[in-house]
């Protein structure tokens, strides 16, 4: 299990390089756990842009069913 406490995080499916959760949100002063991550990569990082450019670097998309 890993624990993720910087303030963005981006969190993808490996096999549908879907983006599973809502990265852009500033998550300050919270924590997320990553529970199975045999299915899952991450990143978190302070800065956003090091988010975005994780995105375009791994060619993450976001998930049709999450509604942004």
């Amino acid at each position: 299990m890993d624990s993720l406490n910087k303030k963005y995080r981006l969190i993808w499916d490996v096999n549908t390089l879907y983006i599973q959760n809502h990265y852009e949100l500033d998550y300050s002063g919270s924590e997320t756990k990553i529970v199975n991550a045999g299915d899952v990569d991450f990143i978190e990082s302070d800065t956003y842009q090091d988010i975005l450019d994780k995105i375009t670097q791994e060619g993450l998309q976001i998930d049709p069913s999450l509604n942004y």
